[in-house]
């Protein structure tokens, strides 16, 4: 944001708000369509075995399982750290002389 600011203003970063909620919108939505028609509780590796070719669909499914567990662990480590970020700004507010270290 930072960089948006600085570099663009409020304008860039309005529109990328804008730009990136319609992207993430039209994803919803298509995955959206495709649980309609293949509804199942096996996620989104069984999504890609099955729309994908049947040489490819071992792999593909393969693929996206472990990618979607890479990205749940990102999602989980970032949290932690902005919380641990966020503890650390809390206590600096209150005891200016506080410095963070390992």
């Amino acid at each position: 944001m930072a960089i948006g600011l600085t570099d663009g203003g409020p304008v860039t970063v309005l529109w990328g708000w804008c730009i990136v909620s319609l992207i993430s919108l039209a994803i919803a939505a298509s995955l959206a369509e495709i649980c309609s028609v293949f509804p199942t509780s096996g996620g989104v590796y069984y999504w890609s075995h099955l729309l994908s070719k049947p040489r490819y669909a071992p792999i593909a499914s393969w693929i996206t399982g472990w990618l979607g567990l890479v990205g749940n662990w990102t999602v989980t480590l970032s949290i932690n750290f902005s919380f641990a970020l966020l503890i650390l700004s809390a206590i600096s507010l209150w005891n200016e002389d506080f410095v963070a270290t390992a």
